[in-house]
């Protein structure tokens, strides 16, 4: 079984995750640990001293790398005017934040959208590309961004999946 470290201060896109990869032993924690008891070491949230970590590492970034890589990409990208923004999921590699991409996936921003409109799809999205990246890495496979656009079929029982009814 793999070991995950999941560096996170979000208890949603830890559910999520955690609910998604039921099958992966992941350690949560909202510093950066010892990484290298880990296979995989995901961030979450913007970290610059990441000197100490060791092994495999990707990160989610809330913006469109190399747009925004900052500590508030959300905040930055709306206040600048853009009208495209997403969500990068990235290796980190020899200390660098910003090393190949995985998946990058749009999110589009129009003259009425809030601030917190923006950042609530943002979270949701990152919470369905974050599992899916994650296996995809873990398993050793290609990702597939199709597997994003999927419904995930959750019968079987009433998982409130809508076909029950």
């Amino acid at each position: 079984m793999k070991k995950i470290c999941l560096i996170s201060k979000r208890q949603d896109l830890i559910k999520s995750i955690k609910d998604q990869l039921n099958d992966v032993n992941t350690d949560v924690f909202d510093y950066i640990p010892n990484t290298s008891d880990y296979d995989l070491t995901v961030l979450t949230d913007f970290y610059s001293d990441i000197k100490t970590m060791n092994g495999e590492i990707i990160r989610s970034h809330l913006s469109l790398l190399p747009s925004f890589n900052t500590t508030t990409p959300i905040k930055d990208a709306y206040l600048s005017g853009v009208k495209v923004t997403g969500i990068t999921i990235n290796k980190v590699e020899n200390n660098d934040l910003t090393g190949l991409i995985l998946a990058q996936y749009p999110v589009m921003i129009d003259n009425f959208t809030s601030y917190s409109q923006l950042e609530e799809e943002l979270y949701s999205l990152e919470n369905k590309l974050l599992p899916l990246v994650i296996k995809s890495v873990i398993e050793d496979k290609v990702f597939d961004i199709i597997e994003l656009l999927t419904p995930t079929k959750t019968c079987g029982g009433c998982g409130n999946c809508g076909k029950c009814n």
